[in-house]
């Protein structure tokens, strides 16, 4: 379960996830961020209480260091305690995530209620 869904595409922000088996194995414990054209490895700190791994977002490329070019775009998270993240489970272990460049205004897609 993620702390939160959707992050900056400049990167930097520090997501929480929670779940089972998320232990303090030093520099084993990483969060994977990919999606379309990226996978990004970051490492993770654990929090005790409750269990989790706190990962700070990567930045998504293309995606300048303030505002950026990139569109939004989905992303899966994924958490490992060896380093390693193996491609049977990843489907099964991975959480949804969402970049957004800020530097692009919001779209109106609908209003409620309309009339």
């Amino acid at each position: 379960e993620l702390g939160m869904r959707r992050g900056a595409a400049r990167g930097g922000e520090v997501v929480t996830v929670s779940g089972f088996n998320i232990a303090p194995t030093g520099e084993g414990l990483r969060c994977r961020f990919s999606g379309t054209g990226f996978a990004e490895v970051v490492p993770a700190t654990f929090q005790p209480h409750p269990p989790a791994a706190l990962c700070r977002t990567p930045r998504l490329p293309g995606a300048a260091a303030v505002g950026g070019t990139s569109a939004a775009q989905r992303a899966q998270v994924e958490v490992t305690i060896d380093g390693t993240f193996p491609e049977v489970s990843a489907a099964a272990a991975a959480a949804p995530f969402g970049f957004y460049d800020p530097s692009v205004p919001p779209v109106v897609v609908s209003l409620a209620p309309s009339s």
